[in-house]
């Protein structure tokens, strides 16, 4: 693969447990890659991503897809991701409540999905200045309990997508602070959830967002 020196785009699935590392360590090596999407094989048990850093010396990369269990996020967010990365996309991560700590600083990412068991904290906090070029934000299928966005997260979100988060009762805490988002998309939630949305309940949260789309199917 470390021959192909002009790859730009790259999509692997059902990585197994004995090709994880020798498969980071060729795509180290791919200096144009601009867009990468890894599979690990079905068993989390057994096999996992150890760790994102060698997708830091990819200085082209701007769309990173991995689904798979993550060991541990790089905690250097300037100098152990790709330099560039502007959407991010995770499933089956497994991740900690760590996690949204460290996303929030990568300097240059505007689209970031969080899907199926990407991220096992029961709360989720966006601390001030958060996730600063951040456009677009997905949430699908996870645990989480509690949501809070402090004042100056997430300045520049446009989209937020929430899906089948059942255990969420209620509209983010503090969501009325992100003056630029435009639409709310709300699809598949617990009948709390939309009990205490159509009672009004969290009104003064949503009311100056132009428009909210809510699907129950």
């Amino acid at each position: 693969m470390t021959n192909l020196i002009n790859l730009q785009e790259l999509k692997i699935r059902r990585i197994g447990a004995s090709k994880v590392e020798s498969v980071l360590s060729s795509i180290a090596k791919l200096n144009r890659i601009q867009s990468l999407e890894l599979h690990l094989s079905t068993h989390p048990e057994y096999v996992a991503f150890p760790t994102l850093v060698p997708f830091s010396h990819c200085h082209h990369l701007r769309a990173l897809s991995l689904w798979g269990k993550i060991e541990r996020l790089p905690e250097d967010p300037y100098h152990e991701f790709p330099p560039r990365l502007t959407e991010l996309c995770l499933g089956d991560s497994m991740v900690g409540p760590e996690a949204i700590a460290i996303l929030e600083k990568l300097p240059n990412l505007m689209s970031l999905s969080l899907s199926i068991n990407s991220y096992m904290g029961k709360e989720i906090e966006c601390s001030t200045q958060g996730f600063p070029q951040l456009r677009m934000l997905g949430m699908d299928w996870l645990e989480s309990k509690e949501w809070e966005i402090k004042g100056g997260a997430l300045p520049r979100l446009n989209l937020l997508h929430i899906e089948d988060c059942y255990n969420l009762k209620k509209i983010p805490i503090g969501l009325r602070f992100v003056a630029s988002l435009r639409v709310l998309e709300l699809c598949d939630m617990s009948e709390e959830f939309w009990d205490r949305f159509h009672r009004g309940e969290d009104a003064h949260e949503i009311r100056c967002i132009p428009s909210i789309v809510n699907i129950r199917r």
